[in-house]
């Protein structure tokens, strides 16, 4: 079952209006992980991914949430840098699925959508 960008930012504002504002993101990670899952969506959290370099693992990423639609990286931060962008889409093109940035951090929440699709025709021009 997919899910939109609409219902996890839906899920996203309950968490928050919860849990408030100063929680680790790892608790932001949870809930959101237990709100995808209670709506039917399969999430996994902490998800392993080795990074190949020249066919040798070089180390493992743990993506944040994994849906069968999206990977979801969740931040606390003030807000959002070009860097955070920059790893989630690494992430995205590795799993090849669009990403999603969500700041618990800032308020009102961030959510950015990174759309692999929109990277790879950038890349071709």
């Amino acid at each position: 079952m997919s899910v939109s960008i609409e219902n996890i930012e839906t899920m996203a504002k309950a968490i928050i209006k919860q849990l408030g504002y100063g929680r680790r993101e790892k608790v932001y990670q949870n809930a959101l992980s237990y709100e995808l899952n209670y709506n039917g969506i399969t999430a996994s959290v902490e998800v392993p991914h080795p990074v190949y370099y020249k066919q040798h693992c070089v180390g493992t990423t743990f993506i944040d949430i994994v849906t069968a639609t999206w990977l979801i990286e969740i931040k606390y931060v003030k807000t959002l840098t070009q860097t955070h962008r920059e790893q989630a889409m690494a992430y995205s093109r590795d799993l090849a699925l669009d990403a999603l940035l969500i700041n618990f951090g800032a308020n009102p929440i961030q959510i950015e959508e990174l759309k692999l699709s929109d990277k790879l025709s950038n890349a071709n021009n």
